[in-house]
């Protein structure tokens, strides 16, 4: 882009200044500059394919090893299988290439797509002058033997082009074409997020893409990219207004062209012959058995579904055929192209309100000239950085960033890649004693788990021999917990690389240190019963190295700055790793020192001096005296008490606080101890010693506002203590099925909830309503499968309110497995339930939903402990012709067959009937009156 500038002599001249980045706005600024990255990139495509052979090979070799010490066969064929497959991909692609060695070389233009250094001198000599150009080192790509069969060319690149697309590495314009669709494809796509569709007919005819060293020319291809025919009715528009290829696809052409035939009946029913009917004109769109390319992947979600593409105009003038009179009114409606509309937020930035209004009646829909408009990626105005409640890496100073294979764990499951790993300082500065931090840091707040930063309280600081708890005594660790400590503190430094299973850990590499804090984290914010909002922090404790609790976010969430409540000991929900090997007799209560209060006023520290602690303090919230709450320097008093100094600048000696970041800090250890004060900020720690020192360092002292109230009034609403009953090990039994027939919807169920070897209760309720057409079944945990089915209902009843209509069976059971899997790994929740019913859409449909978010459609289902036997009786005799007398006989037959054969299973038999109608109840029987009937 060009600019006037002014020299030193105040002459204005236009400079040329390079954007700093590839694409700006929707564009790319430069394809010369693109073409060297892509080069840069395309130079790894030699290590990358060298490799991956290999690695394939050593994985194969461990799932092989795997399903053999499990006793099962495995899928993937023998090792010397794979090699045959192999050798001949490799003679198919030699002999093409002998076959093409006959064409003239004077004829061929185009450097020959192959990769460099081919060593079968032979064949060299047989295609002569033809490829000597195209296979020199600088040509990139791979080219070896194969090991067991030196006389066989491996051309990685040549043989890709060859297999994926059936092109010859000598076919120059399918080549030319390939690269220009693919540069297109990314024009396309800048066009389409910055500044809206360009084309609605164009698509990439391919499914793989080209090797990225082969984009070369790309400024010669970006100016022959054009997405208008030059007799284009659009072109006709004016000057500056903005042209648009084609016209999209109505909803339900959209839904042909994207939809399997096994999901046709999210269609509406004139349409779904279409794609299931044999005499479809779009039959051959929908292949009953096609290619899955598993192109170097594991999972079937990696894999490329070779489908063949739909031909759109086609498409369309197949739905013109449909009758569209047999349409509902409501699916008129959905088939219609709607109006843009641009959401506003409110210029009241008191609330959260958005406006809503049509594109033709905003400012942007009345501009004259729309052919430049697009976003510009650019902050508002006074937007102040990071925003609070958004985690940032500016929160801790990071020394480097390193790729390691650490198979880490955030999902459940071990990564088998390399992982991005955020590196901080590598050296922390020696730390004050364990006891003065204890004294600093118990009572108070810190954050954990950067970059998105969690509030935790302390309860315990411990170090090598010592552990400080609450206002205990310290207690000294045993010689064998001593012993075991490294071993401890290595485990929780690699928990920190690799993660905990769950989202949010691992990837972090910290400095080392023997000191650890033992926390409580923030679990949820509470209503009391007069309004107030407070803190509560879960009754359980986490244990994590002290470097791991050293960087607060730069501005903190403020919905969290509100009072806590705490219970009368907040410092006794668990005991670390390391303190369950405390010394004998070691464990008596003793005030030994005093924690920081929860919240203190500036003024109490006149002439240096704290006033005592009092008691009710305790209920008072810990926004006044979080080490880590503020992004401001921290004094202590002579009584160690904590206190918020100025924002502004400490001037000290030191060197160390000329690094950048000063929002890390470590509040000091105070006492009537006298050190020298010091300041290490950024990434560093800073600790002060001595209170004259300290305030003196500051040019002025502001005042904290008033202090939070006490909640010592609400004490009726403290926490029970968590109670010492040993866990019981909860093994859940029951039967509960369901089936489609023509009249209906069957569900059967019995009522039995066990607790191991116990019977819980005999009469619980295992079908609970979701609407009047729709019911869910219960399967795991009681608790869980009533609280989820509680929540589904509810959502059925707010779609209700809000649509004027009720939920479908496909919705509700979408909504109950989205819920269920964002809570996937992060706890212990049983859930196995079918969502049943019916709805004008679908008819009668039931869905399987279970607690990792698994949601499958079915004709018949059963599900807990006595399924087998139930699946029996249900296998054998269910017809989709019977009467709802048969059907619900059929029902009776299965429970009953189940508790009889499963001793987890009994109670009472419940029968479900849903018909379009709505559900009712139409069986209930007593099995223990039965047995004893008889």
């Amino acid at each position: 882009r060009t600019v006037k500038i002014t020299d030193k002599n105040n002459k204005t001249r236009n400079k040329t200044m390079h954007h700093p980045y590839l694409t700006d706005a929707g564009n790319i600024t430069s394809g010369t500059r693109l073409e060297a990255f892509l080069s840069d990139v395309g130079g790894y495509e030699d290590p990358y394919y060298s490799n991956r052979r290999e690695s394939m090979e050593e994985e194969n070799e461990r799932i092989r090893k795997a399903d053999r010490k499990a006793g099962r066969e495995s899928v993937l064929p023998p090792q010397d299988v794979l090699d045959q497959v192999e050798m001949v991909g490799q003679e198919a692609y030699h002999n093409m290439l002998l076959q093409s060695a006959d064409l003239n070389a004077q004829e061929v233009e185009f450097t020959p797509v192959m990769s460099g250094d081919i060593p079968d001198s032979a064949f060299m000599n047989k295609l002569s002058g033809l490829l000597q150009g195209s296979l020199s080192p600088d040509g990139g790509g791979v080219a070896k033997l194969d090991s067991k069969n030196k006389d066989s060319l491996v051309d990685v690149k040549g043989r890709y082009y060859y297999e994926k697309f059936g092109i010859t590495p000598f076919d120059a314009e399918k080549h030319m074409t390939l690269r220009k669709e693919y540069v297109k494809g990314l024009v396309w796509t800048l066009e389409y997020y910055y500044k809206g569709c360009v084309s609605w007919d164009w698509f990439y005819p391919y499914n793989y893409g080209p090797m990225i060293s082969d984009l070369t020319n790309i400024n010669s291809i970006l100016n022959e990219i054009s997405f208008f025919d030059k007799d284009s009715e659009t072109q006709k528009k004016g000057k500056g207004v903005r042209r648009v290829s084609g016209e999209p696809l109505r909803p339900f052409e959209q839904l042909l062209g994207c939809l399997p035939p096994s999901s046709s009946y999210l269609l509406p029913k004139p349409y779904r012959w279409l794609m299931t009917s044999p005499e479809s004109p779009l039959k051959e769109y929908y292949p009953e058995s096609f290619t899955v390319d598993m192109n170097g992947k594991r999972w079937p979600w990696e894999a490329v579904t070779l489908l063949p593409f739909i031909d759109a105009e086609k498409l369309i003038e197949a739905s013109r055929l449909v009758d569209e009179s047999l349409l509902s009114e409501e699916e008129k409606k959905l088939n219609v192209i709607g109006q843009s509309r641009v959401f506003t937020r409110s210029e009241n930035m008191t609330n959260n309100f958005v406006r809503t209004q049509i594109l033709e009646d905003t400012r942007w829909g009345r501009l004259h000239n729309d052919a430049h408009v697009a976003f510009q990626p650019e902050l508002n105005r006074d937007t102040e950085l990071p925003g609070s409640c958004f985690p940032t890496l500016k929160d801790a100073s990071i020394s480097r960033l390193c790729r390691r294979k650490v198979f880490i764990n955030v999902f459940g499951l071990r990564s088998r890649y390399r992982t991005a790993l955020i590196e901080t300082d590598n050296e922390l500065p020696e730390l004050p004693p364990a006891n003065l931090l204890a004294q600093k840091f118990i009572g108070s707040t810190v954050y954990f788990r950067y970059p998105i930063l969690h509030e935790g309280l302390v309860c315990a600081v411990a170090d090598s021999t010592t552990v400080y708890r609450g206002n205990e005594k310290p207690r000294k660790l045993s010689s064998s917990a001593q012993e075991k400590r490294p071993t401890v503190l290595a485990r929780m430094y690699k928990e920190l690389q690799v993660g905990e299973g769950k989202v949010g850990t691992g990837g972090l590499i910290l400095p080392k240190s023997d000191v650890t804090i033992s926390l409580r984290p923030l679990e949820r914010i509470d209503t009391l019963p007069d309004g107030m909002k407070v803190k509560v922090y879960a009754k359980r404790e986490i244990e994590l190295p002290f470097a791991a609790t050293l960087y607060s976010p730069s501005r903190p969430d403020p919905r969290i700055e509100v009072p806590a409540r705490l219970e009368n000991d907040p410092y006794m929900f668990g005991k670390s790793k390391l303190e369950k090997g405390v010394a004998p007799g070691d464990t008596r209560r003793d005030r030994k020192f005093t924690s920081p209060p929860l919240n203190v006023k500036l003024g109490d520290f006149a002439n240096g001096s704290a006033h005592a602690v009092s008691e009710s303090q305790k209920m008072m919230s810990s926004r006044g005296f979080s080490t880590f709450a503020r992004n401001q320097p921290t004094t202590p008093s002579a009584a160690g008490v904590l206190v918020r100094a100025p924002r502004r600048s400490l001037h000290t000696t030191s060197v160390l606080t000329r690094r950048g970041n000063p929002r890390m800090r470590l509040a000091g250890a105070a006492g009537a101890l006298a050190f020298s004060s010091f300041f290490l900020v950024a990434s560093l720690i800073q600790v002060v010693a001595s209170t004259q020192t300290s305030l003196h360092a500051c040019a002025s002292v502001r005042r904290i506002q008033s202090p939070l109230p006490s909640l010592i009034e609400h004490e009726s609403h403290d926490v029970t203590r968590t109670p010492t009953t040993p866990p019981i090990e909860f093994a859940h039994g029951t039967t509960t099925l369901s089936f489609v027939f023509q009249g209906g919807v069957i569900a059967a169920v019995d009522s039995r909830a066990s607790i191991g070897n116990f019977v819980g209760s005999k009469t619980v309720q295992k079908v609970l309503p979701v609407s009047s057409s729709i019911l869910g079944t219960m399967a795991g945990g009681a608790a869980d499968c009533s609280f989820w089915i509680r929540f589904l209902r509810q959502q059925a009843r707010l779609h209700e309110v809000q649509n004027k209509r009720s939920m479908s069976v496909a919705r509700s059971s979408r909504i109950l497995s989205n819920a269920l899997y964002q809570y996937r790994g992060l706890g212990d929740l049983s859930v196995g339930s079918m969502i049943m019913g019916y709805d004008a859409r679908e008819g009668f449909s039931i869905y399987y939903v279970d607690n990792t978010g698994a949601r499958i459609r079915g004709e018949v289902f059963s599900v807990g402990s006595g399924s087998t036997f139930a699946l029996g009786i249900l296998d054998t005799e269910l017809r989709y012709d019977m009467t709802e007398a048969e059907a619900i006989s059929l029902g009776i037959k299965a429970i009953r067959h189940a508790t009889a054969r499963d001793a987890m299973s009994g109670g009472y038999i419940g029968v479900y009937l849903i018909t379009k109608e709505g559900w009712a109840k139409v069986y209930s029987e007593d099995l223990a009156a039965r047995a004893t009937s008889r």
